[in-house]
């Protein structure tokens, strides 16, 4: 009785203010301060590593790879932005739009990312939540059906009645506004998110790649190991870079790896005109070693001397070779 009494207690608290508000209007309110705690919880998330939520943006392919680290900056403010918007509730119904038009949006790159195989996690969560496409798709599905209900729910307000609400609001807006224009500066460059993709990957043991049948062990002299996919438009821009790194590679070992879900791999040599030959690796096993696609590491003696996002030259490989070589 006692914990019952607790709960409406908590629940008149929750709707304080609320006086004359239908059942549906009610839980419209809920929705929309639960959307936009999702949101800002999402956004912070981002901002506390921009360079990896860049990476993830990277596999998308839906832009550019220069547009990746402006847009990922813009993104998570206008995150905040929103979810800001959702919590006071000042302009429920524009927030409400808003909100259902970003998650739509969302959904269809996860959508598109998904289909074209070219994508693992979709990144929402930066690095605080991983989850599959499908479960992203999944959740995205279920945030706009409550988001659209939420807003055939919400009448249109009395500019009267929210207007310290709107005020405050304007505030947070304001100094939100002042952050991202004081961080436009800082906004990571190209070099960063190319080293965010890797970090962590220098350093670690590996003995072998685990294959689909079995694992192909991994000799103890130098080796070249690249992991790609497929589908991946700029895996297929860098071939001619891995063509010129498995001609070129003297005595060292090449091993490449395709990691996309059911690879066409005859296919990707014959279009793009690879030479070397590719193996194909479950990238769910890979993950303390695939951050994103192509990856190149240098692993000598079972262990990663060098990783990198983007293609390295032959030079930056003889270097690797010789630092070894010469015991630095």
């Amino acid at each position: 009785m006692e914990r019952q009494e607790g709960c409406l207690r908590r629940a008149e608290k929750v709707f304080a203010g609320c006086g004359g508000m239908s059942l549906k209007e009610k839980v419209a309110v809920l929705i929309s301060i639960a959307v936009g705690l999702v949101m800002l919880a999402a956004a912070v998330a981002k901002l506390a590593n921009l360079p990896r939520f860049a990476v993830q943006l990277i596999t998308y392919e839906l832009m550019p790879e220069a547009w990746t680290p402006r847009v990922a900056f813009l993104v998570a403010y206008f995150e905040l932005l929103l979810g800001a918007a959702l919590l006071f509730r000042a302009y429920p119904r524009p927030a409400l739009a808003t909100a259902t038009a970003l998650v739509g949006v969302f959904l269809f790159a996860v959508a598109w990312g998904w289909v074209r195989g070219c994508l693992e996690e979709c990144g929402c969560f930066g690095e605080m939540l991983s989850r599959s496409p499908a479960q992203a798709a999944l959740e995205d599905v279920v945030l706009l059906g409550l988001l659209v209900s939420a807003y055939r729910w919400t009448p249109p307000v009395d500019p009267k009645r929210v207007v310290r609400r709107r005020q405050a609001f304007g505030v947070v807006s304001i100094l939100i506004l002042a952050s991202m224009a004081n961080g436009w500066g800082q906004v990571p460059s190209r070099e960063e998110v190319s080293d965010a993709q890797v970090a962590g990957i220098k350093g670690r043991t590996v003995r072998s790649i685990p294959g689909y049948r079995e694992e192909v062990p991994l000799p103890s002299e130098s080796t070249i190991v690249v992991f790609l996919s497929t589908r991946c438009i700029h895996c297929a821009r860098a071939v001619p870079r891995f063509n010129e790194l498995y001609q070129k590679r003297g005595d060292m070992k090449f091993l490449a790896f395709a990691v996309d879900k059911d690879p066409n791999v005859q296919q990707f040599r014959k279009r793009f005109g690879a030479v070397f030959p590719i193996l194909e690796a479950p990238r769910p096993k890979l993950r303390h070693l695939v951050h994103g696609v192509p990856e190149v590491l240098f692993i000598s003696n079972h262990k990663v001397e060098e990783a990198w996002a983007l293609p390295p030259t032959v030079e930056e490989v003889q270097a690797v070779q010789y630092r070894l070589e010469r015991g630095f």
